[in-house]
């Protein structure tokens, strides 16, 4: 999740309060205003106090929405965790017993100076079980690349197998091609905010394995079924 105050220590935080205010208090003590010829004239003590209270009331404030967001942040990649793990529990039992791995990403919106200029979707790891390397996690895949691209940009589930020539391995990069060159079998589904399809997803939920489709039934409607299940249940966490 993005934050657009930036980090300040707890420790710091009341330190830095508390010498703003002193700074402020002492100052409108012994500072004298100097005489204007205008009409009822702000003390310089009682301005310096009001800015003080507002950067005071800011450092607060950004320390308990930090504070907030983090326990936030926590709470949801711990159920998205424990959502994943029990995915891939159920998916071996009831479908088939294989090496699987799985992963959510979420949508960032960018824009895309062209013309006419347009803001352009690109989905981004948020929570991954299964050993995934560090160079896929830092992977961003636009809307329409790959298999979870695809599914997001046409909003349907969408399957890739290994053994069939078709565009969804082209559409990567050569990068995200070498990278992803182990994975033989994924299968994506949109995530919709509230489980509500009838709007736009929010992000996808993919299952991927470096064993073939024919074993890991990734292409079977019951496949699609348990997974759209899940997406429904982690569409209402991250929405």
């Amino acid at each position: 999740m993005e934050r657009w105050i930036p980090y300040i220590p707890p420790g710091w935080a009341v330190i830095l309060d508390g010498v703003i205010t002193a700074i402020a208090v002492g100052v409108s003590l012994y500072i004298q205003n100097p005489s204007q010829k205008l009409i009822r004239p702000v003390p310089i003590g009682v301005t310096l106090v009001v800015v003080a209270f507002l950067i005071s009331s800011l450092v607060s404030y950004a320390t308990q929405y930090q504070a907030t967001m983090r326990v936030q942040e926590d709470t949801q990649r711990t159920i998205l965790d424990i959502a994943l793990e029990q995915l891939l529990s159920k998916y071996r039992d009831e479908i088939a017993d294989c090496d699987l791995r799985a992963n959510v990403m979420l949508v960032n919106h960018r824009w895309e100076f062209a013309i006419p200029p347009h803001r352009k979707r690109y989905l981004n790891f948020q929570e991954t079980h299964g050993g995934y390397s560090e160079a896929e996690l830092e992977q961003e895949y636009p809307s329409g690349a790959g298999c979870a691209g695809t599914a997001l940009e046409n909003d349907n589930p969408t399957y890739y197998d290994s053994q069939q020539r078709d565009g969804l391995s082209r559409s990567l990069s050569h990068t995200q091609q070498e990278i992803t060159s182990h994975v033989n079998s994924i299968l994506s589904v949109p995530i919709y905010p509230d489980s509500d399809p009838s709007r736009r997803p929010i992000g996808v939920l993919s299952i991927d394995s470096s064993g073939n489709i024919s074993d890991t039934k990734l292409d079977e409607e019951q496949a699609q079924r348990l997974m759209m299940k899940y997406a429904g249940v982690i569409g209402d966490v991250v929405s």
